[in-house]
């Protein structure tokens, strides 16, 4: 097709290596798959740009057994705190990210978070600045 491309989510990317620890490991996984998958740059349209290391919390989740509750209400509620302590959505703050946004050259950069309020979303996006 003449017109593709793809969203890359940094993010969710990084919830495939749940050894990471550090933003800048995260930068590094980023530059390896940018490497491994480099006939892919010029589809990159667009990068959700956030980070979130919990493969600790994953780890740990994953040695317990867990029931959900019967009420679908209170099992929606349950899914999604777990989502959340999953996926954070919280800004990078190391340098490299701006050379990783350079070097794949998107059309759109979106500041993916997940915030409380509008302070903290103002603090976010100080945070994250390229």
């Amino acid at each position: 097709y003449e017109k593709k491309g793809f969203m890359l989510d940094t993010g969710h990317y990084l919830h495939t290596d749940l050894d990471l620890q550090t933003q800048e490991e995260a930068v590094e996984a980023l530059h390896r798959m940018l490497d491994r998958q480099e006939d892919m740059l010029p589809y990159i349209k667009g990068i959700h740009l956030q980070q979130s290391l919990t493969g600790g919390y994953v780890k740990e989740w994953r040695q317990k057994l867990h029931k959900l509750p019967e009420d679908p209400v209170e099992r929606f509620c349950k899914v999604y705190e777990h989502i959340f302590q999953i996926d954070r959505h919280e800004p990078f703050t190391v340098a490299g990210v701006k050379e990783l946004v350079e070097r794949i050259e998107p059309m759109y950069v979106t500041y993916e978070y997940i915030t409380r309020s509008r302070e903290e979303l103002g603090k976010y996006l100080e945070m994250g600045r390229l």
